[in-house]
């Protein structure tokens, strides 16, 4: 990246990306981002065969959209929406940015059977607000309102395990309450000695006591101090007037109990503090536009107006306002679709007439709804309808919608111009017939984005494995930006950056949810090998250390390492799921017994090689301060898994065991007496590369075995000649991609081409063969059927499938494993040329490089290299451990 787009990283996790794209979560379609509180714009096209049910693009449902295919940086993108499976009736849906603030949405409905039929579209068009409602401070002119949540520092006397790797981006104390200032407080106890320190901003220092107010929220009475003043705080009460001295900085502790507080409201007496919750309604205040044709949308709370073109005047918007949307769309059919109905019940026409929600009930949802004039579609026939969406002031808008009327016989030509910039796949040959389901899936890496989502008190936006999870996801977004790296450095440059922070914050290791497991590092390590400057490595550095640091152990309160410190790792007071493995037999036993002194090998394996990565770094930016600390960390790490993870007799490493004082004390076993970690688990030492030549031997043999972990769909999450395997199981009895991805790095790391060979390519023919049936990009493929399963539109877990097409297929692609550092790639046919350098160790290191070519001439330091072919147009070589030199390939 360039050194002003590093700047832009700094300080933000947020995406830059355009203001509008595929952000809903409620339809799939086109979305505005409006201002930056989390307020957005929804657009979405809802086809119907005329007379017949509507087919609502349901974000969260498998509801008939699938993403088609997507243009750089996201200016356009293309999803389809089967009417009739499968590609008999359909629509096929395209969005592009014409310029900053006004997108073109292209509607073509395809009638691909043998008989005649007619189709109708409904334009649907709302605001969306974030889900909780907060309360909105309302004071006297000169009174100020201090947050908690914007305290300057919070100490306390007992440290907590996550005091500095607080989980979903809040600040240390933060407790979700709904009706606060920020729908969240700072909780305060007394048994840990809680204090923060709060300043208030743009109040100048004085002299003397003024009236002040404490917001709070407590389930007991309790007492609290601030500036020296002792408050009494009554469960029954939300609000304690007390006198403070002005000062640049306010402590507040808890002497006794526990209180949630919202904040401080300074020079202000009780009875003229009031807090009124924000009503966040999704209403819609509709004008017709100055062309026919056309419609402004406007919502009492947004500074900016929505305007929308579709050209056809006897189409006229309806404002519906009905408890849930989708669920009118289905089971009110007739009131949506008969357009003659103006008024029925609560759905009207007239916004007057709406009045408030019943009392009691819910926030309903506005909506207008713009139907489109049935179409009769012949055989083999098709349809097109054009809508243009703008944002801006009413006067901009209004401009820019006459400008867009004038525009109207140009929309054809505009969107064929769009298409162009929609991405296609280049490979060799031999890689043709994986286009299909790589498109696919790269579709929906790039629109599975939600906005918006909560990260350190702002909204951003952000890629999710799939729209149903609205919240950060910390080891599956490395992933996420794998398969972005496929398609721009940039794109997954922003991905690894939401979830690094810089050393100064001290409430976050990382950004974390989920497993505590962060494939960011390895996101990192893959950027850099594929042509990231030294500069990138200099701004994620120091941000990729400070998380190191944590799993280190070096954190204050941190228990990831155990009471020592020094132990295995183990992050079971973080999250529930050691290596994202859900169902994975010994964790879930773990967790049954709720024991937390028994440590998964997988952890303390990625734990070194995430030390490894940092290795390299520091070497490459003459950081050699920095390189003791991890020669020392990885090899107490290794002797730990040597020493007591080991099992020589089983041939696997195991989950241990830790008596009272944390030391460990044996090996974890099942009922049967078997060794309880057969599977990926006890294999992952491989990917920390720290096995003996006998220990790599018998893993791999377990891996390759067709009786015990190798199967038609590649590799089972667990032995399946082990005890507890199960056929019905989630992780247990599937096949799954990203571990199929380390043990694909590490199988290059030992020489083993070959089967790394037969990891991406069997992981490639399962995607494109269940996608092409399916038109879904799955979780996770059982082992009994083969068949995809889980969400529909799956990105992150399942992205490694576009680095395995890309190292396999795409011309000047050179990979190697984690051992390999690849650096100054130059491809110019027909040669291709890099640095490489191959970490210390025996044997030899496997490395693929694309040409496109049927053979291929391997140099090394100008030695020629033995080389094969077994993929055409691919050639594989390998190089001893320690080599370092230039690779050409001619």
């Amino acid at each position: 990246m360039r050194e002003e787009e590093l700047k832009d990283l700094a300080g933000t996790h947020d995406l830059s990306l355009p203001d509008w794209g595929p952000y809903s979560r409620k339809l799939f379609g086109l979305a505005h981002i409006t201002g930056r509180d989390g307020w957005r714009f929804d657009a979405a096209m809802i086809p119907a065969v005329a007379g017949r049910c509507f087919h609502v693009p349901d974000a969260l449902g498998d509801s008939g959209y699938l993403p088609w295919r997507v243009c750089n940086e996201l200016s356009g993108y293309t999803w389809r929406h089967q009417i009739e499976w499968k590609d008999r009736i359909y629509t096929e849906n395209f969005a592009a940015q014409l310029s900053e603030n006004t997108w073109i949405v292209q509607v073509t409905g395809h009638n691909r059977t043998r008989e005649r039929t007619c189709l109708t579209f409904h334009w649907n068009c709302r605001f969306d607000a974030p889900v909780r409602v907060p309360a909105v401070p309302r004071l006297p002119a000169g009174s100020v309102w201090a947050d908690a949540l914007d305290f300057l520092d919070f100490t306390r006397k007992i440290p907590r395990f996550d005091d500095a790797m607080v989980s979903d981006a809040r600040r240390r104390g933060e407790m979700i309450r709904p009706g606060a200032v920020r729908n969240a407080c700072i909780r305060l106890q007394a048994a840990t000695g809680d204090r923060i320190r709060l300043a208030f901003p743009g109040k100048p220092v004085a002299r003397g006591p003024v009236p002040a107010v404490l917001r709070y929220f407590a389930d007991a009475p309790a007492v609290v101090r601030i500036n020296g003043t002792e408050l009494a705080i009554d469960p029954e009460d939300c609000l304690q007037e007390f006198l403070l001295e002005i000062a640049p900085e306010i402590t507040m502790e808890s002497l006794s109990g526990s209180i949630d507080a919202d904040g401080i409201a300074l020079d202000v007496r009780r009875d003229g503090c009031f807090f009124a919750p924000a009503w966040h309604d999704h209403d819609i205040e509709f004008t017709l536009g100055p062309v026919p044709g056309s419609a402004i949308f406007r919502h009492p709370f947004l500074r900016e107006a929505h305007g929308f073109y579709w050209g056809d005047k006897t189409m006229t918007p309806r404002l519906f306002r009905v408890p849930d949307m989708i669920a009118a769309y289905h089971h009110d059919f007739g009131k949506i679709a008969h357009t003659f109905r103006s008024s029925i019940g609560g759905l009207s026409v007239n916004k007057e007439a709406f009045g408030k929600p019943p009392a009691g009930e819910p926030d309903w949802e506005t909506f207008a709804d713009i139907a489109v004039p049935p179409q009769i579609l012949e055989p083999r026939e098709s349809f097109s309808c054009y809508g243009v969406f703008t944002s801006g002031t009413p006067e901009e808008v209004e401009d820019q919608l006459r400008r867009i009327a004038g525009e109207r016989k140009h929309f054809p030509l505009l969107v064929r111009q769009a298409r162009t910039g929609l991405i296609s796949f280049r490979s060799t040959p031999a890689g043709r017939k994986y286009r299909f389901g790589q498109e696919r899936m790269l579709a929906v890496v790039m629109t599975n984005l939600l906005y918006p989502v909560q990260c350190c008190g702002k909204f951003i936006r952000h890629h999710s494995p799939g729209k149903c999870w609205n919240s950060l996801y910390t080891w599956d977004s490395g992933f996420h930006g794998l398969g972005l790296l496929e398609v721009s450095r940039k794109r997954a440059a922003e991905s690894l950056n939401v979830y690094l922070t810089p050393p100064e914050d001290r409430e976050h290791a990382m950004i974390h949810h989920g497993s505590p497991l962060p494939t960011q590092f390895y996101l990192f390590m893959e950027l850099m090998n594929r042509g990231a400057s030294m500069e990138t490595a200099q701004y994620f550095y120091p941000r990729l250390k400070h998380c190191y640091d944590f799993f280190a152990g070096r954190a204050p309160g941190c228990t990831i390492r155990g009471r020592s410190g020094h132990g295995l790792l183990r992050g079971w007071d973080y999250f529930d799921n050691s290596g994202g493995w859900d169902d994975y037999p010994p964790q879930v036993r773990v967790h049954r017994k709720q024991w937390k002194d028994i440590a998964p090998a997988v952890l303390t394996s990625h734990f070194i090689r995430m030390g490894k990565i940092l290795l390299t770094t520091a070497e490459e930016l003459g950081l050699d301060r920095d390189l003791p600390q991890y020669l020392e960390d990885g090899t107490e790490a290794a002797e730990l898994l040597q020493k007591y993870s080991w099992d020589p007799d089983e041939g696997i490493f195991s989950y241990v065991r830790h008596d009272e004082k944390d030391r460990p004390c044996g090996i974890f076993r099942h009922e049967s007496g078997r060794n309880f970690n057969f599977g990926l688990d006890g294999a992952s030492p491989l990917i920390a590369g720290i096995c003996t030549g006998e220990q790599a031997g018998r893993l791999w043999s377990m891996l390759e075995d067709s009786e015990r972990c190798w199967t038609q769909a590649g590799l089972s999450t667990v032995d399946r000649t082990a005890p507890y395997y199960r056929e019905d199981g989630y992780w247990n009895g599937g096949v799954w991609m990203p571990h199929q991805w380390f043990f694909w790095k590490a199988a290059l790391d030992c020489g083993k081409g070959e089967f790394a060979r037969r990891i991406a390519l069997t992981a490639l023919d399962l995607w494109e063969k269940d996608v092409r049936s399916s038109y879904a990009c799955h979780e996770h493929f059982p082992v009994l059927s083969g068949l995809g399963g889980g969400w529909h539109h799956f990105a992150g877990l399942s992205a490694p499938v576009l680095s395995w097409f890309s190292a396999y297929f795409v011309p000047g692609r050179l990979s190697g494993g984690m051992d390999c550092t690849i650096r100054d790639v130059v491809w110019e046919k027909p040669v291709l040329s890099a640095r490489i350098r191959v970490a210390e160790g025996s044997g030899r290191s496997s490395l693929i490089a694309v040409t496109g070519k049927e053979d291929a001439q391997v140099y090394f330091n100008g030695k020629a290299v033995p080389a094969e072919m077994p993929v055409p147009g691919t050639v594989e070589f390998t190089l001893p451990r320690g080599a370092a030199g230039k690779l050409e390939i001619q």
